[in-house]
């Protein structure tokens, strides 16, 4: 009840409405409601760990397995790599990595993955084999010779690792180096000792023809073409077919076509 003019009025006065307070009542419930259905269900709760999906590290395994049967070193090398990005504590992918280096002429980044190799396991013959391997390679043949040796004692039976002795015996005698009188000796030995233990091994039949390189033998299978060219190139030839044809069980075709490098120039290779 009011009074309207001189008159009492018994109406009841209808209250103002407040349209702006309306709208922001509305803006608000609109909002608070696009947070709850779309945003809270996709947003990190603080100091609770969320799972990632990552791939298998074996599956990189296998492709850089792969890659390195198709002679793409580089790539097999990057995959390598991304499996110890996933899996930096497993010391069979480094020495995986070391040996691929070694193939593609990435001596000094293979030694550093088979020391690393070491830090993780140093009672593993391949990791102590590998960095034996590279060494070679660097021209370190007192250094390799040691890790060869432990790499021995702890798996003397494997033929692997024989292969690497029959190429730093085999370097020794190529460059005149190294500790021991005749060393190609020992190199032979060791190569035929790698070809029996590991007859499906690349590294074995690439000593085998490494070693009948330096012997320079018509009579050694492995190395009847090779004695009228010139040993280095030979040599270097040799190492291209073995990488192109690196898987195991490929092997024979990296022999034959070491077998072939006097057809095709191996000086020119």
């Amino acid at each position: 009840m009011y009074l309207r003019g001189s008159k009492w009025s018994m109406r009841q006065r209808r209250p103002h409405i407040n349209w702006f307070l309306v709208v922001m009542v509305v803006i608000l419930i609109t909002v608070i409601t696009y947070v709850d259905r779309f945003i809270l269900p996709t947003a990190q709760t603080p100091f609770v760990a969320t799972f990632t999906a990552t791939r298998d590290p074996e599956s990189y395994i296998t492709d850089a397995e792969n890659l390195f049967a198709e002679g793409k070193l580089l790539q097999s090398i990057d995959t390598y790599k991304e499996a110890i990005s996933i899996k930096p504590d497993d010391a069979a992918i480094y020495i995986a990595l070391a040996r691929v280096q070694i193939f593609a002429g990435k001596y000094d980044e293979a030694l550093v993955n088979a020391n690393d190799s070491l830090l993780l396991n140093p009672n593993n013959s391949m990791a102590h084999a590998v960095r034996a391997w590279a060494l070679t390679q660097t021209g370190d043949y007192v250094a390799a010779d040691n890790s060869l040796q432990e790499a021995l004692r702890l798996d003397p039976t494997n033929g692997i690792i024989q292969a690497y002795k029959a190429f730093l015996y085999g370097q020794m005698y190529e460059n005149n180096a190294g500790p021991y009188a005749n060393p190609i000796t020992v190199a032979i030995e060791a190569s035929q000792a790698a070809v029996t233990l590991t007859p499906n091994s690349l590294e074995a039949h690439w000593a085998r023809l490494i070693v009948s390189l330096f012997q320079c033998n018509p009579g050694a299978h492995e190395a009847a073409n090779f004695c009228s060219g010139q040993l280095r190139p030979a040599r270097r030839w040799v190492s291209r077919a073995a990488a192109r044809h690196s898987a195991a069980g490929r092997h024979a075709a990296g022999t034959s076509d070491a077998l072939d490098a006097s057809s095709t120039s191996p000086g020119k290779a």
